[in-house]
């Protein structure tokens, strides 16, 4: 299973504790994420969700350089 949610996390450079603040996701729903606990993991449409997200704040803090593109799934 590739995670990523955590492979754009590492490229935005955040910590799981500020991905969490960021998305009010419980630090220990991410760690089992992390950790590949493909029970925990979200659906791909909430999946989808959150990449999204983090690529318009990877854009607002970068000056519109996208950073995911939903054509390199």
């Amino acid at each position: 299973m590739s995670n990523k949610i955590k492979e754009m996390r590492e490229k935005l450079g955040w910590s799981r504790a500020k991905f969490c603040r960021e998305f009010g996701i419980p630090i220990r729903t991410v760690e089992d994420w992390d950790n590949e606990n493909t029970s925990r993991y979200p659906k791909n449409w909430v999946e989808a969700l959150i990449l999204e997200k983090m690529n318009m704040i990877y854009e607002k803090e970068n000056k519109n350089e996208k950073i995911y593109n939903k054509s390199n799934k």
